[in-house]
């Protein structure tokens, strides 16, 4: 039930963790953000900064997620715990405590610098 809602991919770490919050959810009734921070940073300790999307290489597709993200955050839109704590993990580029357009033009810079250099 928990994968037909979360997605059939289990296989995408994406999709892990909306089973993971949707599993905490239904056994707490509520998920604290730190019940969910120790999982992403094992999930995504390996992962290049700025790999939203967890495909290994950072591409304009992760600027995309970071800026939908950030205008989500701006209109102060409902977003869940798994995302909060992922995207400040990941997408958290200079390290400034907030992820935001900046983070976006950082990764989108270094999609232009891998490009070129190939």
């Amino acid at each position: 039930f928990l994968s037909y809602i979360a997605g059939n991919s289990s296989d995408i770490p994406q999709y892990m963790l909306d089973i993971y919050y949707l599993e905490l959810v239904e056994q707490k009734g509520l998920v604290d953000l730190s019940d969910i921070r120790p999982y992403i940073e094992q999930l995504c300790k390996d992962k290049e900064a700025g790999d939203v999307d967890f495909d290994g290489k950072l591409t304009a597709i992760d600027a995309s997620y970071v800026l939908s993200y950030y205008a989500e955050t701006s209109v102060n839109a409902e977003i869940s715990n798994v995302t909060v704590a992922h995207m400040e993990y990941v997408a958290d580029l200079n390290t400034d405590g907030r992820v935001n357009s900046v983070d976006a033009s950082e990764i989108l810079s270094t999609y232009a610098e891998n490009a070129v250099s190939k």
